[in-house]
């Protein structure tokens, strides 16, 4: 976080957004697997990570990356429907 020019307010706010978008959605995702395969959940979980990990690597400072966990947030939403 420091390298991307941020503190560790910064870092609480990130994992805190982390944990707010991510929450509320795992009793979907767990009455998913009664609906879905198994195989296509993880390939749909694999892709929604990396739908978030690419662009936070890329990350120039803390603004983009929080963008990034709102993006990742809303994939993980849209693949949980």
């Amino acid at each position: 976080m420091i390298d991307l020019g941020g503190d560790v307010t910064d870092a609480g706010l990130v994992l805190g957004l982390c944990a707010f978008l991510e929450n509320p959605l795992m009793p979907a995702l767990g009455w998913l697997t009664t609906r879905i395969r198994q195989r296509t959940l993880l390939l749909t979980g694999a892709g929604c990570g990396f739908a978030y990990t690419l662009p936070a690597s890329v990350a120039p400072g803390v603004p983009l990356l929080v963008a990034g966990q709102v993006l990742g947030g809303r994939v993980r939403l849209a693949a949980s429907r």
